[in-house]
This record gives structure tokens, C-alpha cells and sequence, in this order.
């Protein structure tokens, strides 16, 4: 019995036992019989190598926490900087080793709360196999892809490579390349913006594009969707129209060039 007897019909509570459980905790493990349970380790008691191998793990919860404990640990600047490299370093390894992307991905947002390392690894993350990590690497590559590299071993990824996912198929990429684009200025992200907002039937992607619409990038974004060589838009028009008008409207009120 876990529910309260007080929220339990009168007539129910005649025919069960409810003090039934009193002697376990709210948190149980359920699991078949004969199956061997992964032990739950004391993660405060572990070292912070410990805690980057803790991280290895099927287990959300302990993922998470581990995590937690070490950016606690690691992120202050008066910390060990011998400690903090090595667990960097174990950090990386981590990301490239691991068979689980859930992993690969905590380890590097790992990297990037103890303020070590993290923008070297972003482009290889980038061509990840699961889309999972390459939507967190387009997320990650934002704080990063406009600050020189002061170590030529951790350069961040450039425009063109974020540019060039812009003919990933998966929605999740699609949807955080949407946007990160606006973030980036330029030619080229304004670009692969116009592609994703001219092709995309998604509305959450379209929505997403939209909202990164600004006034350095709009005018590319009008000019080729006038300049599509499909007579389509003149003959039936195109959801992003009326949008990308109220949008100019908007910012030549504001005075906008």
C-alpha cells in the first residue's frame, strides 16, 4: 500500500490491508526474478575521476548527478587546475568512447559548466551518428563559434560547418539549427535559414525559423523566396509570406535600415 488510507473508499479500506508496506520506502526497484541489480554507488564519497567513469551509466539519475557534482566540484576557479585538466581530459575520452549518446552528450555539457575545454570537441559532435548529439552540438557551438581559439587543438567549429547541417533529414537537428542560425550572422547562416524555412512542412520548424528572423537576415531571406525559378509562389503564394512582411513592417517601424 502506498496511497494514504485517508484518499481510499471507507468500503475499500474493509477489504485491504492498509498498513501493508509500511516497513519499505516510497522508491522501489522493480525487476525480474533472478536478474542481478547494478549497485547504487555513494556518489558523494567518490573522486571526481570516479565521478567522470560514474557518468558511463544507464541510469539518468545517476548521470545527472554525477554531473551535478562535479560541476559543483570543478567549476569554481580556485579549484585544483591539475584536478580539473585531468578530469577534462577523462571528459573527452568519455565523449569519444562511450556507446551511449546520452552519455556522449552529458559529458560534454560537463565540459562546458567546469569551464574547460569543451569547443574542440563540438565539430567532430557535429557528424555524431545519433541526431540526439548532433542537435546538442548546434546548441553548444553557439557560446563558442565566435571566440578565437587560444589553443589550435580546441578550435571551434566554423559557420560552414554548422551551414552545412542544414541537409540533416532529422527533425530534432532541424529544429535547433533553425534556431541557432539566428545567432550567426552572415551570408551563408542567412542562407541555410531561407533553405530550411523554404522547404520545411514542419510548423514547429517553420515557427522556430521564423522567430530567428531578423533585420541582417531578412532581406536575403525575402530576395530568394521572390527568386525561386517555380512560378508556385506567384501562382499560389507560400506560408512564408505574410510572416516575413510583418516582420519587415515591424523593424522599418522600429528603424531598422
Amino acid at each position: 500500500m502506498i496511497e494514504h488510507p485517508q484518499w481510499i473508499p471507507q468500503e475499500w479500506q474493509e477489504r485491504l490491508n492498509v498498513r501493508d508496506g509500511d516497513d519499505k520506502g516510497r522508491l522501489w526497484r522493480i525487476f525480474p526474478t533472478g536478474t542481478k541489480l547494478r549497485p547504487i554507488p555513494r556518489l558523494d564519497k567518490l573522486t571526481s575521476d570516479e565521478l567522470v567513469a560514474a557518468l558511463d551509466s544507464p541510469s539518468g539519475w545517476q548521470r545527472d548527478m554525477a554531473q551535478q557534482l562535479l560541476i559543483e566540484r570543478l567549476e569554481p576557479l580556485d579549484w585544483s587546475k591539475v584536478v580539473k585538466t585531468r578530469c577534462a581530459k577523462l571528459l573527452a575520452e568519455l565523449i569519444q568512447s562511450s556507446s551511449r549518446p546520452e552519455v556522449r552528450v552529458q559529458a560534454m555539457y560537463t565540459l562546458h559548466g567546469i569551464g574547460s575545454g569543451m569547443s574542440g570537441h563540438v565539430p567532430s559532435m557535429l557528424h555524431d551518428p545519433h541526431p540526439g548529439v548532433r542537435m546538442h552540438a548546434i546548441r553548444l557551438a553557439e557560446p563558442v563559434i565566435r571566440i578565437p581559439a587560444l589553443d589550435s587543438n580546441q578550435q571551434p567549429p566554423t559557420y560552414s560547418e554548422i551551414c552545412d547541417l542544414v541537409d540533416d533529414p532529422h527533425p530534432w537537428v532541424q529544429l535547433q539549427l533553425a534556431a541557432t542560425l539566428g545567432e550567426l550572422p552572415g551570408e551563408g547562416p542567412a542562407r541555410a535559414l531561407q533553405q530550411i524555412l523554404m522547404t520545411t512542412d514542419d510548423p514547429y520548424i517553420r515557427a522556430m525559423g521564423l522567430s530567428s528572423v531578423d533585420e541582417h537576415n531578412l532581406p536575403l531571406i525575402v530576395f530568394g523566396l521572390l527568386n525561386m525559378p517555380s512560378t508556385e509562389i506567384i501562382e499560389q503564394g507560400h506560408p512564408l509570406i505574410e510572416p516575413l512582411l510583418i516582420c519587415a513592417v515591424t523593424y522599418a517601424a522600429a528603424g531598422a535600415p
